[in-house]
């Protein structure tokens, strides 16, 4: 795996307090209590959000979700792209240990 030498090993994400979520069906739905907005995640994101709810280092998500879906090494960036987008719509935020 050696796009992850580069990662910070020290750096999780945490769900905002004004988010809240549930698991219906197979998928993940995200509501922004702030501004209404809503999201229904496919089964990648899903799963990446499943292992931010239960306070994943930025390396186990990686890991896990390369090792589940059985993907490629340089499949990283898209992985690190879905946080940012998480990041992004201010549904998570970074912090490090």
């Amino acid at each position: 795996m050696d796009h992850l030498e580069n990662i910070n090993q020290d750096i999780s994400y945490l769900i905002n307090e004004n988010i809240s979520y549930e698991f219906l069906e197979d998928c993940y739905i995200v509501l922004n209590l702030k501004n209404g907005e809503y999201y229904e995640l496919n089964n990648s994101s899903s799963f990446i959000w499943e292992l931010i709810s239960k306070h994943s280092s930025i390396r186990e998500i990686l890991e896990s979700t390369i090792n589940h879906f059985n993907l490629p090494d340089h499949k990283v960036p898209e992985i690190l792209s879905i946080l940012d987008k998480f990041q992004n719509l201010k549904l998570i935020k970074k912090i490090e240990n």
